[in-house]
């Protein structure tokens, strides 16, 4: 797989990938690899089985990967208007 300048965090594991290159990446089958560019803030929410589920009152997980400033965003315009 393909790592752009800049540094990406391994979702699973936490470990960083720092330089713009192609690596060999294995992992379980039953794992998908999912790579978080350093300076975002991931919202995670409860599985649903379809959209505009009502909600079940489950939390809102944020998996924050800070930059080198130790700083992370989220736009909330990226998935829609704020309703909460």
């Amino acid at each position: 797989m393909y790592f752009p300048a800049g540094r990406w965090y391994d979702f699973w594991t936490g470990k960083i990938h720092e330089e713009p290159a192609w690596k060999d990446y294995l992992c379980p089958l039953d794992r998908i690899p999912l790579f978080v560019r350093e300076g975002t803030a991931l919202p995670l929410g409860p599985v649903m089985q379809y959209v505009g589920e009502k909600d079940q009152g489950e939390e809102l997980i944020l998996v924050v990967c800070p930059g080198e400033d130790g700083s992370a965003s989220y736009d909330l315009e990226d998935e829609g208007p704020f309703t909460g």
